[in-house]
């Protein structure tokens, strides 16, 4: 027999659902080609959710902007600090400017 989540527990896995999707498509946009609109989805999503990591590396990977990539790779590595993937984008970042 299966047993009914608690309400809470429902809504919460809701919740993280509804955010992965956004995120997800946050990032198609950006694969698309339409950046601007990703990273207006991603800044509402860090007003949300800011301290999820996902959050600050999608940031970083969606922006033109390499103070704001910097920054947000920074926040990422706060978070998150055993992230090599973040800290080497963030070293050949620093190399550049």
């Amino acid at each position: 027999m299966h047993k009914a989540m608690p309400a809470g527990d429902s809504d919460r896995v809701r919740t993280v659902r509804g955010f992965q999707n956004v995120l997800i498509n946050a990032l198609k946009l950006a694969e698309s080609g339409e950046s601007e609109a990703a990273r207006r989805i991603i800044y509402w999503l860090i007003r949300d959710y800011p301290d999820d990591y996902r959050v600050w590396w999608a940031l970083a990977n969606v922006t033109n902007q390499m103070d704001e990539a910097q920054m947000a790779l920074n926040e990422a590595l706060r978070l998150k600090p055993d992230q090599t993937e973040a800290r080497e984008l963030l070293e050949r970042l620093e190399q550049r400017s």
